[in-house]
């Protein structure tokens, strides 16, 4: 919360020390009169949009584009700015009259904010469609953010199932029981134990992965273990 908190009020700032800088800059191609304030009014006034942003954004929230009622948030994204202009103006102005330790005089405020409202009500419709514009992006971005994390998860969860089902299909009495028969048959015929190792490393590595990836199918080479593993007949008469 202090980190988006942070990140709004320097995006803001910087938006306002931009505009100060291009409206120093025309004022002084044009030789009007500058002072303090032809700089500092429009860092003020991002000051009031970034005090604004937190009500926008619930308002983004309640109303998403993206949402069931599309109609009902394309409608308030429309009607919403030229309403955010007059109440950053209605904000902006009073609080210029007390950074200029001005005497406060209704009638003149009054004028003031309307003289502004039409000298630059398209700039700040701009904004404040750009305040909105951005509110959706974000909100936006940080649900394909939850939904990709989500997926991941779910992924995740399915594979570890699916591995654990893959390790139970394999019976521990017969790992066991193919150990114990490797001893005596090492002695006996290396070669073939040689072979029962291999067959029996098949076997786990089928236990971690899909069938028809090659070595046969579990019950083709649990098969081929246990003819490996049976003692070789004896000749009739010996």
């Amino acid at each position: 919360m202090r980190s988006d908190t942070a990140k709004v009020l320097l995006g803001w700032t910087l938006f306002g020390l931009s505009t100060g800088v291009s409206v120093s800059l025309m004022a002084f191609t044009f030789d009007r009169p500058q002072d303090f304030w032809v700089f500092g009014a429009p860092l003020v006034g991002a000051w009031v949009w970034a005090a604004m942003t937190p009500l926008v954004a619930r308002l983004v929230r309640r109303h998403p584009l993206g949402g069931e009622r599309r109609g009902l948030a394309a409608f308030v994204f429309v009607a919403a700015s030229p309403l955010l202009v007059i109440a950053h103006e209605a904000l902006f102005q009073p609080l210029m009259v007390v950074l200029k330790l001005g005497s406060f005089d209704p009638v003149q405020l009054w004028c003031s904010t309307r003289d502004n409202l039409r000298e630059n009500f398209l700039s700040l419709l701009t904004v404040g469609w750009g305040l909105l514009a951005v509110l959706h992006a974000v909100r936006f971005s940080r649900e394909e953010a939850a939904l990709a994390l989500e997926a991941a998860r779910l992924e995740a969860e399915v594979t570890e199932a699916t591995l654990a089902a893959a390790r139970a299909e394999v019976d521990p009495a017969f790992l066991l029981g193919t150990l114990d028969a490797l001893g005596p048959l090492i002695l006996r015929d290396g070669r073939t134990a040689e072979e029962v190792v291999v067959r029996l490393g098949d076997l786990l590595r089928r236990s971690y992965q899909p069938e028809g990836t090659g070595a046969g199918t579990r019950e083709e080479i649990v098969l081929s273990i246990d003819r490996l593993l049976r003692p070789p007949p004896h000749p009739e008469g010996s």
